[in-house]
């Protein structure tokens, strides 16, 4: 069985299971694979999923994972993402602002089936936007009890700190076309600089597609 970890005053299976190639990204995969995939994943004490609004065509992964967890939605703490768009032009892009993050929220409910996300990230920093109104958003999705916790995807320090009181509990960073050796050095890098200052039960470094 897998172990577990802390994140803030959640607690979730040490490994996760990411669903972004269960909807075409990489080739196009078996629906119903990934529907057993999923309900698989607590029998091998897997509880952590992680799907986002940007995954697939028109929010098709947060769908297909809805449909997974129908019914077993308390077997799993559900982890989702926004603010990574795609500009007119095809290029990659954040989005961030206030309107936008509550309207983010409520498709991603919809899509998911849930009343609640137990993780919410920021997927993308908009730099276009304070990210304290960013932020203020998500505080107040958190207040309606639309999501439980907050989270930052791919951001630096500055990004994180600008959290401020509102407690962040998890950060994602991705270590690709690496070295295991190279992997494990920043890994420790990163986790001595996202708790600098921080109770050591505050925020918890996610690593993700390093394998």
């Amino acid at each position: 069985m897998v172990g577990r970890r802390k994140l803030g005053a959640l607690e979730v299976s040490a490994i996760g299971l990411g669903c972004m190639s269960m909807t075409p990204i990489y080739g196009v995969p078996d629906a119903d694979e990934a529907i057993a995939t999923v309900h698989r994943a607590p029998e091998l004490g897997i509880d952590l999923i992680d799907t986002s609004d940007a995954y697939g065509a028109n929010g098709a992964n947060e769908e297909l994972v809805g449909r997974a967890l129908k019914g077993r939605r308390d077997k799993y703490v559900l982890a989702t993402k926004f603010g990574n768009i795609r500009l007119p032009d095809g290029k990659p892009g954040a989005k961030g602002n206030p309107e936008y993050v509550i309207e983010a929220c409520d498709k991603s409910l919809k899509r998911l089936g849930t009343d609640y996300i137990d993780l919410y990230f920021i997927h993308r920093v908009d730099e276009t936007v304070p990210i304290e109104d960013t932020v203020g958003a998500m505080v107040r999705l958190k207040a309606q009890g639309k999501i439980r916790h907050l989270g930052i995807s791919e951001a630096g320090p500055n990004e994180e700190e600008e959290f401020g009181e509102e407690r962040l509990i998890a950060t994602i960073r991705k270590y690709q076309q690496q070295s295991a050796g190279e992997i494990l050095n920043n890994i420790l890098s990163d986790v001595q600089k996202v708790s600098r200052g921080r109770q050591a039960d505050d925020m918890t470094l996610i690593v993700a597609s390093c394998l």
